[in-house]
């Protein structure tokens, strides 16, 4: 028997691991199992397409969720790729959020979080049997996206969130987050290492004041672009929903659960920018 060639690489890159919430529970519960696994293997699927369209790879699937590599060939091209991953991040939680992907709607509710980081020194060794990477950011990244978090679920070094706020045009709120010592010991293991300068995802609102006007000039600018089929037709939705349709018929009934979920936020928001422009109602 001979042994192995294995070839060794030094890369640069951003790493995203995705996680499915309570996926142990689900498969030790007689009721969910069945459901479960018929998500697994479109949850790989989709997230593949996703990771594709974003300018990655899935390197390895991990039973309930998958590891993605981003690579940065130079280190200005960060804030690009990182607002990719956003993207790709947002339209498939939104996916599995509305559509279960295709699953029947007796299916468990399925929701994923994710993990990000940026390895500046990451190594990629191939064998014939695929390619594996190592690094502490990818250590990191699978111990993130354990740590619930709201909508869109993320936990991210912060380092990896501010450049994607840069290039995407998505409303990613965040706030800073330093996990207690309970949660180092429930997460980390209790290792503080890389956990100095988090973020995560939050449902709060900025702490600032509203200005109404300037809250219908933004409405307006979003429906004005979904009116001229600048958004979400174009761009990674675009593509996404029209790889969905080109799949099996669990993928085109979730990319049809996205359409309309889609024109039922617009139709709301175009109703409610018309109630806020009429001022408050007087008795």
């Amino acid at each position: 028997m001979k042994i192995p060639v294995f070839q060794y690489v030094r890369q640069r890159g951003i790493v995203w691991v995705c996680d499915l919430e309570q996926s142990t529970s689900y498969l030790n519960s007689d009721a969910n199992a069945g459901a479960l696994e018929d998500f697994l293997p479109r949850l790989h699927a989709v997230g593949k397409t996703a990771v594709t369209l974003a300018g990655g790879d899935v390197f390895k699937w991990a039973g309930d969720g998958f590891l993605a590599w981003f690579p940065l060939e130079l280190e200005r091209t960060l804030p690009n790729r990182a607002g990719s991953v956003f993207q790709a991040i947002w339209y498939l939680t939104v996916l599995v959020n509305i559509s279960r992907l295709g699953c029947p709607d007796v299916a468990p509710a399925f929701k994923i979080r994710h993990g990000l980081t940026y390895e500046p020194d990451g190594l990629l060794y191939r064998s014939p049997e695929g390619v594996e990477i190592l690094g502490r950011a990818v250590s990191l990244a699978f111990r993130l996206a354990s740590v619930p978090a709201p909508f869109p679920s993320f936990v991210a070094q912060a380092r990896v969130f501010n450049a994607a706020l840069q290039t995407t045009d998505l409303h990613l709120r965040s706030e800073d987050w330093a996990p207690t010592d309970e949660e180092l010991l429930k997460h980390f293991k209790g290792q503080r290492s890389g956990t100095e300068d988090l973020v995560r995802s939050t449902a709060k609102a900025p702490d600032v004041p509203v200005v109404v006007s300037e809250a219908i000039k933004t409405a307006r600018s979003v429906i004005k672009k979904i009116e001229d089929a600048e958004y979400p037709q174009t761009g990674f939705a675009a593509r996404f929903i029209e790889a969905l349709l080109e799949g099996p018929d669990w993928s085109q009934r979730a990319a049809n659960e996205f359409h309309a979920w889609s024109r039922e936020a617009y139709e709301s928001l175009a109703i409610l920018v018309a109630n806020m422009e009429k001022g408050p109602t007087r008795n």
